[in-house]
């Protein structure tokens, strides 16, 4: 459970080789798994942190991807357009010859008769 002070489980190092009276103390804080995960999620969740500088990559990333599909589907309605407008064009010549067969054939079937 959770130890009754604070101050449990830290780790105290007295130098004794020093001269008498006078002691240097170091102290060692060991931070836990919990806080370890816990100071990491801050720094994934704080602003500017990694999240957020991740959300603005991907941001960025859709509009790009937005605007290549947008000019994209410009590219290809263009396209549409110009062949509907060729193929338009085929048809009326194909139509135009089809009546001078017709007015050939009605020559000819004339001249024979």
């Amino acid at each position: 459970g959770d130890p009754l002070y604070p101050e449990n489980g830290l780790q105290l190092t007295v130098d004794l080789t020093q001269s008498e009276g006078t002691y240097n103390a170091t102290i060692y804080v060991k931070q836990g798994v919990a806080g370890v995960l816990e100071d990491f999620l801050e720094t994934m969740v704080e602003s500017e942190g990694r999240f957020d500088t991740s959300l603005d990559t991907i941001e960025d990333k859709i509009t790009a991807m937005e605007a290549r599909i947008e000019k994209e589907e410009k590219r290809l309605n263009n396209v549409e357009t110009r062949l509907i407008r060729k193929y338009a064009r085929l048809e009326r010549t194909l139509s135009m010859m089809q009546q001078q067969m017709g007015a050939v054939s009605a020559l000819t079937a004339f001249s024979l008769g």
